[in-house]
């Protein structure tokens, strides 16, 4: 995804950092290009919270790698403050990573209801509060992984989806 403002990375950033002051062990990965005053702030903000062992900016990844990236993770978190469909969050789920977002994305209710996501209010607490105890118990990332998977198979495909817009047009 592009980095960008109404991404809400600056949350994601505070709630590693406190996580961190928790004595929990986290890396946060992100990925993407975009505004160059954001990131810049973001990077700051980094190094202020002293994290630049735990957050590392990698940059556009595409293809393979992306899929890698995703399916290396244990979770895709994006505290957006505006999404209206968000399909790195269907790539997540598709790659059977669960994922952690706001109720800023117009998909919300159906994300939560698969099964595969968690959604919070976009501030660092609210995020880490629901990213520790994920963490803690992997049995639930691999449930939510696999659910969220079959979510995307089945609800997000491409005939499917084709169907239902032909029954719209059809109403």
């Amino acid at each position: 995804s592009r980095i960008h403002v109404k991404k809400g990375l600056e949350h994601l950033v505070a709630a590693a950092a406190e996580l961190h002051a928790r004595g929990e062990s986290v890396r946060v990965a992100i990925a993407g290009t975009g505004d160059l005053d954001y990131v810049e702030r973001l990077k700051e903000q980094v190094a202020s919270c002293g994290m630049e062992e735990v957050v590392h900016f990698i940059g556009f990844v595409s293809g393979t790698r992306k899929v890698s990236l995703y399916q290396a993770s244990d979770l895709f978190v994006l505290p957006t403050h505006q999404e209206n469909w968000g399909f790195v969050l269907l790539e997540s789920l598709a790659c059977q990573t669960g994922l952690v977002t706001t109720k800023s994305v117009d998909i919300w209710p159906e994300l939560e209801a698969s099964g595969g996501a968690v959604i919070v209010e976009r501030s660092a607490k609210s995020l880490a509060d629901a990213i520790q105890p994920l963490l803690a118990k992997p049995s639930r990332l691999e449930t939510m992984g696999k659910r969220g998977r079959e979510w995307v198979l089945e609800e997000q495909d491409a005939d499917r989806v084709a169907e239902l817009y032909v029954q719209l047009y059809s109403d």
